[in-house]
């Protein structure tokens, strides 16, 4: 497949030894992470003040080899687009209740989205390849073994997004020589993917040859197909996981003074 401004998918090898073609490539891959952080400081008497702590990422990458099957190398033009983002944010409410108990209550929030893309956009029906799936109708990940993989990544295109919420609240209480520390946690923890990649499914094929005939065992008039294995993964692949976690502590520290005589 090449047009003018786009090379083959599959290059013409640079060098050719005992019938086997060979091909370098060095292509640059990129990253870079745009960070910045608020914090904030409110003091609402004397008795109360008041903490937030926001901090963001934002982490963009062009990876031109995206990852292989079977021990195969990519071809020049399979790599991937990915977004990856962080959210963290804290509000902490500190009370001096009296002059032996401190009260704190501690809200915290992430939010984590994933979000990696094939680069090539290249559907079944360019191919002349009937879909697996209608719905997401890109072409499979296929890898010929010892030689190349073509497709990208067999899970491109998922998006995932983890958002843990939680909240908790600590108090100290001094009485004497004891220190005593309390406190109470409780989570929320959520986690939604949607995974369609692996929908378009994988071929691996034996050799070079098999992969030029593609045929099955009728077609080719033998006992083995050239397509040596097909996979491909039906229903659902979106999921929500949720879940509630617990926990709770308490300590008494507890002061002993001894006086040893010189």
């Amino acid at each position: 497949m090449s047009n003018s401004r786009r090379p083959f998918l599959i290059p013409t090898p640079q060098t050719i030894t005992n019938a086997q073609g060979f091909s370098a490539y060095s292509i640059p891959g990129h990253f870079t992470e745009d960070q910045f952080l608020i914090n904030t400081d409110y003091v609402i008497s004397a008795k109360h003040r008041l903490t937030e702590r926001y901090f963001y990422a934002k982490a963009p990458q062009s990876i031109p080899f995206s990852q292989c099957f079977f021990n195969t190398n990519c071809t020049p033009g399979s790599g991937q687009d990915a977004q990856f983002q962080n959210h963290v944010a804290s509000l902490k409410l500190a009370s001096l209740l009296s002059n032996s108990l401190v009260n704190e209550v501690l809200v915290n929030y992430t939010q984590e989205p994933r979000r990696p893309q094939q680069r090539e956009q290249i559907t079944d029906q360019s191919l002349g390849i009937t879909p697996g799936d209608p719905s997401f109708p890109k072409m499979p990940t296929i890898a010929v073994n010892g030689l190349f993989s073509i497709g990208g990544n067999f899970n491109d295109d998922s998006d995932s997004h983890r958002e843990p919420v939680s909240i908790f609240r600590p108090a100290c209480l001094t009485r004497g020589r004891h220190t005593v520390r309390g406190g109470f946690a409780f989570e929320r923890a959520q986690f939604d993917f949607n995974d369609p990649g692996p929908r378009r499914g994988i071929l691996d094929i034996l050799s070079f040859p098999d992969f030029l005939l593609g045929l099955s065992a009728a077609q080719n008039g033998s006992q083995f197909s050239n397509i040596f294995l097909s996979e491909g993964i039906a229903g659902s692949l979106s999921k929500a996981y949720r879940a509630n976690n617990y926990a709770s502590f308490v300590q008494d520290d507890f002061k002993i003074e001894l006086a040893l005589d010189p």
